[in-house]
This record gives C-alpha cells, sequence and structure tokens, in this order.
C-alpha cells in the first residue's frame, strides 16, 4: 500500500513540475466545479417547495435562471479543466516515452541479448497509454469525490439523520466487499501484462524477421507458439473481464439498495407530513452525490491498481541497472586522440573466456586489421572499446585515462562504426547520409558519395537523394546500403573508425575502389578492420591475429605470410 501511494505521489510531483501553471488551473477549477454541483439541489428544492408549492412564479424564474447559469458555468468549467488535463497527461506520456527510448540507449550488450524487445515496447505503448488515460484524471476525480461527498454528508445530517445511518451502514459493506475485489485485482491486472509481454514480444519476432520466417517455413512453429500465448492471454483476461464485472455489479446493486430505501423511509415521511417533496428529492440528490463519489472513489482505487502496475513498469525500467558504471570524473571525450591501450585485458560472456591478456596500442594514421577464426573475440574487442561491455580484468585507456573516466556520451560520440548489419531508417537518402546535422552541407556529402562509388546510381533514381529508403534500406541493394553507411561514417569525421565485416556485400573490385579510395581520409585516424576476405586486410598496415582470444601474431600480411604460421594457415584456408 504504501509503495502504491509513493508511485502516484511520484507521478504527481512530476506532472506538477512539467507544467506547474495548468496544475494550478485545474486545481482551482475543480474545487468551484465542486462547490457548484453541490449547490444545485438546494436550488432544485427551492425551486420545488418555494416556488412551485408556494405558487410563486417570479421565485420560480429567479431560481430556474440560477440553476441553468449554474448548468452553464459548469460547461464551461469542465471544457477549460478537459483542455489542461489533457496537456498535462500528454506531456507526461512524451516524457515517460522519451525517458524510456533514451534510458534504452544506455543499456549493456548483456541487456541487449537478453531482454526481449516486446516486453519493452508493451512499457513503451501500454503502459505509457494506461498513465495517460487514467492517470491525472484519476487523481483529480479521486480528490473532487473526496470533497463532494463530504459536501454532501454534511447536507445529509442537516436534512435526515435517521436515514443517514442506514446508508452509512450499507456504504460501509460496500467498501468491505470492493475492498476484497481490490486486491485481488490488482494480482490478476500484474499477471495479464506480464502474459501481454510475452505476446509482444512473439509479434514483434514475427513481423522484424518475416522473411526468415518464411524461407525457413517456420510459420506452423509461430502460429502455434503464438495461439498458445495468445489463448493464455485471452483466458486470463477473461477472468480478470469476469472479476471487474463482478466487482462492479456488487456496487451497483447496493447502490440500488440505498436509493429504494431513501424513496421508502422519505416516502413515510411525507406522508406523515413531517418532510415535503422538495427535501426528498434534495436528499435523494445528496445521497447520490455522497454515494456516487464513494462509489467512484471504490472504482477509481480498481484503476488505481491498474495505474500503479503501469507506473512500476516504468519507473522500475528507468530505474534498472544499466551494467555499465558511469565513472564520478565524466570527462569530455579528447578532441584528438593520440593511442588508444590495452592493458592486461580479460574478457568473458558467462563463464566463457573470450579475451585472455590482451595487450595492444592503436595510434593514428594507421589501418588496423583484426583476423582470426569465428569466436575469437574480433567484435568483442570493438564492443568493449564501445563499451557495449566492460573488461573483466586489466584496462583501455585513451590518452592515458581509463575509458570509464570519460562520458559514456561523449565516448560512443567520437567513435563511428560501421559493420555487416548495416541500418538505415525509413528517410530520405540524405537524412540516413546526414542524420539530420545540419553542419553537414550538400556538396560536402554528394562530393563523398562519389568518392565511394554511389552518386551515380544515386543520381539515376527519380527523387535522387530525396529517395526513400524504406525500412532498414529495404528498397536498396545490400552493397547499396553498406555504401551509404561508409559515407555516412566518413561525414561524422570522428577520430576512431571501425569496420565490422562493412564490405562483406560488396563484390572485390567495388571493395578494392572503395578501400582505396578511402585512404585519403585515414590521415590522424585510428582505423580497426574487422574482415574475413583476404583483399580487405591485406593492404592493412598492421594485422592482429587472434587465436582464442589471444594475439598470437603481429605484423603487415607479407611478413605474416613469410613466417608460414597461424595467418598462414588462415590465408591458407580461406584461398582454399
Amino acid at each position: 500500500m504504501k509503495e502504491r501511494y509513493n508511485l502516484i505521489g511520484k507521478f504527481l510531483i512530476e506532472s506538477f513540475k512539467q507544467s506547474k501553471m495548468k496544475s494550478i488551473i485545474c486545481c482551482l477549477v475543480m474545487l468551484i466545479l465542486t462547490f457548484l454541483s453541490v449547490f444545485l439541489p438546494v436550488i432544485l428544492q427551492r425551486i420545488i417547495d418555494v416556488a412551485i408549492g408556494g405558487k410563486n412564479a417570479s421565485a420560480l424564474f429567479l431560481y430556474g435562471g440560477a440553476y441553468m447559469a449554474i448548468m452553464i458555468t459548469i460547461a464551461i468549467l469542465n471544457m477549460i479543466q478537459q483542455y489542461n488535463l489533457s496537456y498535462v497527461k500528454t506531456k507526461m506520456t512524451i516524457r515517460y516515452k522519451y525517458l524510456l527510448l533514451k534510458k534504452l540507449s544506455t543499456f549493456s550488450g548483456t541487456y541487449y541479448s537478453e531482454q526481449k524487445s516486446g516486453e519493452v515496447l508493451n512499457i513503451v505503448d501500454n503502459d505509457t497509454d494506461m498513465v495517460e488515460n487514467y492517470g491525472i484524471d484519476l487523481v483529480f476525480d479521486f480528490v473532487r469525490n473526496i470533497i463532494t461527498s463530504i459536501f454532501a454528508l454534511t447536507m445529509l445530517i442537516h436534512l435526515q439523520s435517521t436515514v443517514l445511518c442506514i446508508i452509512i451502514g450499507i456504504q460501509i459493506i460496500t467498501i468491505i466487499v470492493q475492498s476484497k475485489f481490490s486486491r485481488v485485482l490488482a494480482d490478476k491486472t500484474a499477471e495479464v501484462r506480464e502474459q501481454s509481454g510475452r505476446v509482444y514480444n512473439i509479434i514483434e519476432q514475427y513481423i522484424s524477421n518475416i522473411l526468415e520466417i518464411v524461407i525457413l517455413k517456420a510459420r506452423r512453429y509461430f502460429m502455434v507458439h503464438y495461439l498458445e500465448n495468445e489463448g493464455e492471454f485471452a483466458r486470463k483476461g477473461i477472468r480478470l473481464d469476469v472479476l471487474f464485472s463482478a466487482s462492479s455489479q456488487s456496487a451497483t446493486f447496493l447502490s440500488s439498495l440505498i436509493t429504494i430505501l431513501v424513496y421508502i423511509i422519505g416516502g413515510m415521511e411525507i406522508i406523515k407530513g413531517s418532510l415535503q417533496v422538495g427535501e426528498l428529492i434534495a436528499f435523494q440528490q445528496y445521497t447520490a452525490m455522497f454515494i456516487g463519489p464513494c462509489m467512484g472513489v471504490l472504482k477509481i482505487n480498481e484503476s488505481i491498481q491498474r495505474l500503479c502496475v503501469s507506473l512500476d513498469r516504468i519507473y522500475g525500467f528507468l530505474k534498472s541497472d544499466s551494467m555499465i558504471v558511469q565513472d564520478n570524473k565524466a570527462l569530455r571525450f579528447p578532441d584528438h586522440v593520440s593511442e588508444i591501450s590495452m592493458t592486461h585485458v580479460n574478457f568473458g560472456y558467462v563463464n566463457d573466456k573470450v579475451l585472455k591478456n590482451i595487450n595492444y596500442t592503436f595510434r593514428p594514421g594507421k589501418v588496423y586489421a583484426i583476423v582470426g577464426a569465428t569466436g575469437c573475440g574480433k567484435s568483442t574487442i570493438i564492443n568493449l572499446l564501445y563499451r557495449l561491455w566492460d573488461v573483466d580484468s586489466g584496462e583501455i585507456t585513451i590518452n592515458g585515462k581509463n575509458i570509464k573516466e570519460y562520458s559514456l556520451c561523449s565516448l560512443r560520440k567520437s567513435i563511428a562504426v560501421v559493420s555487416q548489419n548495416t541500418f538505415l531508417f525509413d528517410d530520405t537518402i540524405e537524412n540516413n547520409l546526414t542524420l539530420n546535422n545540419s553542419k553537414i552541407k550538400q556538396k560536402n556529402y554528394i562530393a563523398v558519395c562519389k568518392q565511394i562509388g554511389i552518386d551515380d546510381f544515386i543520381s539515376k533514381l527519380p527523387e535522387g537523394y530525396q529517395t526513400q529508403v524504406g525500412e532498414n534500406g529495404v528498397k536498396l541493394s545490400g552493397g547499396q546500403r553498406q555504401r551509404i553507411a561508409i559515407v555516412r561514417m566518413i561525414l561524422q569525421s570522428k577520430d576512431i573508425l571501425i569496420f565490422d565485416e562493412a564490405t562483406s556485400a560488396l563484390d572485390n573490385i567495388t571493395q578494392e575502389h572503395i578501400l582505396d579510395n578511402l585512404r585519403r581520409y585515414y590521415e590522424s585516424k585510428i582505423v580497426i578492420m574487422i574482415a574475413h576476405r583476404l583483399s580487405t586486410i591485406k593492404k592493412a598496415d598492421e594485422i592482429l591475429v587472434l587465436d582464442q582470444g589471444e594475439i598470437v601474431e603481429v605484423g603487415d600480411h607479407e611478413s605474416l605470410m613469410k613466417k608460414k604460421q597461424y595467418y598462414f594457415q588462415l590465408v591458407e584456408e580461406r584461398s582454399a
């Protein structure tokens, strides 16, 4: 219970900070609306007992006009309230989604390899929608209902205390019943959310990999797996809906019981002559104002259970450990990188040791190639430089300082990577090249495209550089996508350039042409290449040969071939 109130409190404080003025307006309007609503039954009583009962036409028009004026005011204030509430909750929803997406980019490689994307999507989509649909509205309704019920209770005590005792007795029974339902509903709602995340993950996998699934003829496997989980989600959802219905119907029955008792007892009082018709109607309206908000609080409590589950998942995600610890120094990355040193670096994924006692220094102006058999740790070195993982022991330094001392954001901004799995946004070629960086002018990216040899094919497209490439560049060939990624990397002008199988989709002639043209961009930069093809690595200034996580040879292509050791064997095997 305490945790629930803490979540709601935290949510309210953040909402107020994001929209202070509009939050204050919402509070003031809520108080005015409450006061006006409570005043309406008094006017109605006067219309019936004083104006109609006393056959007073002037009083009838006076009280009738006042009633209409209050109703018009309430309508206007409700529209003002709705606008301000919509603004506040929309701003909070956008903020939550922004924070969640921003947090997602700070996790370590362990998180990306283990976390199911469907579960994250469920939090970003469904849970933020839950906060938007129920969050601020729930809180304001809750406060308004409490204030209204207190006002109504005061008027009921003044009008008829005997009937009030019966009403309160039934209301206590209602509260007990609803509180029982609330506890069960909270648990069942959490179960449904978890199952929803599993279904989301299966669907996301299917949509993201539809071509591979069709090629593998794995559709039947997916459908069976999907229907099993969707069926379980449906069963849990139905049980939850039945519980909500039972909770609602029990509350409705007890509310109806109170209404009929008021009319029976009030009718008897009218027959005796101790109560007027207007007083009975006013009493009934105040009873509704008392019971309605009380029931509203109970129903809001059910929604609050759902809201708290969503808030808990959102805040839990935002507070989750990224496993990449930011050193308190958080130094700004240097403008010029003079060296990258790996000293006694050891690293392993879980219990699998991948790198063993790596010692090496990369310097600007050279092209380095890292080669070795599959699983020897080539890409792991890149992951450690980019701090997707941290070393188990030893250290990696840049300009003599441990990379953990640098701001993670500035470190990653200073490293440009082109991988085999090239990613392109569903946008124009121009925006994929520049990433909307206004500092990169048209003449700059066109010049580089000509140098890399893709300007010809882009210029022949109907819309040239404004051509939409489709989701992940689906409208382009693999080679075209890789060349666009290479141009994008060059335009970023980083000191550290990494090619991770970046030319795998190119034929040997095209690759040779591009690599030769890239030489002019390598000056004063550290260039690291990971590749299997001999044509990619043979022109490297220095080749690091890895075997089972250790550097076993270092040298250029010719010197390593003369040694006729492990590198020589690799070349012979690939040539064969």
